[in-house]
């Protein structure tokens, strides 16, 4: 984690939510020097957290407060901003969305990065909540210990039927019953608009984990080539749109207060001239995989794991590719790949196109803007 280490300031990380704390905690014992605080609505939650404290400056801080508060980024233990900040599991609850998405882009220093997980259209509770009126229940009421039993048994129902394990979803908490099946409000919405809310809110999409599991799951280059025009964000609401997903794990920035065409924006797979001065970089898996790939002038099968994303993904790929993977180092542009490697010599850029973009957008492949930018 930037920050850390003992030439630099310690990094300040917020928990949004924190439950527990238990990820409050698990971030301190992670990265000592990192100033760590979590806030919670709940004052029972807070109450919890803080009678787990340790002794010690990894320590966590805890606070009550709301996110959905105007005043929320005033407050004393806040007024510092955050460089991380981990929202996971809440706005899909919170009565005001936008205010809450607003305050936490206020709260991030301006290179900071949200973590925010939400729920996707995909949600169990989109199809499970409007059956309980079929059994003269209120869905968006747990009144009861009866309550909570028919939830469990409909949940049981729905594990079955979709061949989940059993027990998944029935046998959680009562507070995730409370909240995933009879709350008033849970917010489960197609990427696209969290992504739009989000934009409302200033904050700038970077990445989806839901999108680089599907763009791994898809590395056909003859599919991935009509998609070649769409933009990062773009991407993610097409592949959402084809398979909603449960969750979104997303990570958002700051908006950029400089204007569009001063930035460097992300690489134009549809362009292949405006492509090349883009520098290719692998970072997610160890370049080693590729030793024994043959290159030869049919396609070859490489497997290649991919952290967080998938155990293995297999591309069926040209044999270029092999050989820019070797040497995306994040230093020459692609540009300077071809000219500097023979087995690239008489290859054109165009063919590799469709695989670089799959690579790009499962997370196994990065893009960092030209040098000179």
């Amino acid at each position: 984690m930037p920050g850390t280490s003992p030439d630099r300031p310690p990094i300040r990380v917020l928990v949004a939510g924190c439950g527990t704390g238990a990820e409050a905690y698990a971030i301190a014992s992670a990265f000592p020097r990192a100033q760590v605080v979590g806030i919670d609505f709940s004052a029972r939650s807070i109450a919890i957290a803080r009678s787990c404290s340790k002794s010690g400056a990894a320590a966590p801080q805890f606070a009550e407060a709301d996110l959905c508060d105007p005043t929320l980024p005033q407050q004393a233990i806040l007024r510092k901003r955050f460089d991380f900040i981990s929202c996971q599991g809440v706005a899909s609850y919170v009565p005001d969305v936008d205010a809450a998405l607003s305050n936490l882009r206020k709260l991030l220093t301006p290179k900071g990065m949200l973590y925010l997980g939400v729920n996707g259209a995909g949600h169990h509770s989109v199809r499970i909540r409007p059956l309980f009126r079929a059994l003269g229940m209120d869905p968006t009421a747990m009144s009861d210990e009866r309550s909570e039993a028919t939830g469990r048994d409909v949940l049981r129902m729905y594990e079955i039927l979709t061949r989940r394990r059993e027990g998944e979803l029935s046998d959680e908490s009562p507070s995730y019953i409370a909240n995933d099946v009879f709350g008033p409000i849970n917010r489960c919405l197609p990427l696209g608009d969290w992504l739009a809310l989000a934009g409302k809110a200033g904050l700038e999409y970077r990445g989806n984990l839901g999108t680089a599991r599907f763009a791994g799951a898809l590395l056909r280059p003859e599919l991935l080539a009509s998609l070649l025009g769409l933009k990062r964000a773009e991407v993610a609401a097409f592949f959402d749109g084809m398979i909603s997903d449960v969750f979104h794990s997303l990570v958002l920035t700051p908006g950029e207060a400089k204007k569009k065409k001063e930035r460097a924006g992300e690489p134009d797979f549809a362009d292949a001239t405006a492509l090349m001065p883009w520098r290719p970089l692998v970072t997610l898996w160890d370049r080693t995989e590729l030793e024994g790939v043959t290159p030869v002038e049919r396609p070859v099968a490489i497997s290649l794991t991919i952290p967080g994303v998938l155990r293995r993904a297999t591309l069926e790929c040209r044999f270029e590719i092999v050989e820019i993977l070797r040497l995306a180092d994040g230093k020459r542009s692609l540009a300077e790949i071809y000219k500097s490697s023979p087995l690239l010599a008489a290859a054109r850029v165009e063919s590799a196109i469709p695989s670089l973009f799959g690579l790009y957008h499962s997370n196994a492949l990065q893009f960092l803007p030209p040098a000179s930018r």
